[in-house]
């Protein structure tokens, strides 16, 4: 309950629950103005960033061995 944080809540909670208001705010405001949410790539190719980064990681360890 929004006034139970008020009365209670600490200063992390009331940080938290402004940024998640906020949040909100911006997804409806975005969804009325047709723009879409995202960064546009796919699973995919967020898996083969993701691929790419751990091989280059993994390739450097055996390098300092």
């Amino acid at each position: 309950m929004p006034t139970e944080v008020l009365r209670e809540g600490s200063t992390i909670d009331l940080f938290v629950m402004e940024l998640s208001i906020g949040y909100e705010t911006f997804l409806n405001k975005s969804k009325e103005n047709g723009q879409t949410i995202g960064h546009g790539l796919s699973q995919e190719e967020l898996q083969a960033m993701l691929d790419n980064v751990k091989g280059k990681k993994e390739g450097n360890a055996s390098k300092n061995s």
